[in-house]
């Protein structure tokens, strides 16, 4: 075995990796997605299992992009003129690649649903701008929730929206500054 021989052969790869995603608008998408849920994966803490399911689905897509990219190229070169049966082996390609990334999003799904619904309302930032507000009154309603009931006073303001009171500074008086939910 000849060790260079072998170690160019990762450079040729490298180098066609690299055009590929210079080359190809969908290439790099699905690189940015790829990227997009490793970050993810690593936030969530996901275990072991759910990192190589979702590695094995971001790869399959990427793998058979480069498929449909090479057997694109391949057939530009062999048959540049328009033909009906080139036009079907790219749809087809193309429709592979479409149901690679399907089950790739899927797989996406089912893995980082429960992360998600885990996720409190009050531990992610607010869209909307903190504002002055004077309160009306307080509520007691009684709310539902996958736990079972559970009761909770709600503070409504002028604009009609509201905040649940435990968000809110006991010290605070009326009319100070709440974030709406």
């Amino acid at each position: 075995m000849d060790l260079k021989k072998f170690i160019r052969s990762f450079g040729y790869a490298l180098q066609g990796i690299l055009t590929l995603l210079k080359t190809e608008q969908n290439a790099r998408v699905h690189f940015t997605v790829g990227i997009t849920v490793g970050a993810l994966a690593y936030l969530f803490g996901v275990n072991h299992l759910e990192a190589a399911v979702l590695f094995f689905a971001v790869a399959l897509v990427f793998i058979v992009e480069i498929t449909n990219t090479a057997i694109e190229k391949l057939l530009d070169l062999v048959h540049p003129e328009n033909h009906r049966q080139v036009a079907f082996i790219k749809d087809a390609m193309a429709g592979a690649t479409f149901i690679a990334a399907i089950i790739a999003a899927v797989v996406g799904f089912l893995t980082f649903w429960p992360y998600l619904a885990r996720l409190k309302p009050s531990s992610l930032p607010s869209p909307l701008p903190q504002v002055e507000s004077t309160a009306i009154g307080f509520s007691h309603q009684k709310q539902e929730s996958l736990l079972g009931d559970r009761t909770a006073n709600t503070l409504f303001t002028t604009r009609g929206q509201y905040a649940n009171d435990r968000r809110l500074n006991a010290s605070q008086p009326a009319g100070s500054r709440i974030q709406y939910m």
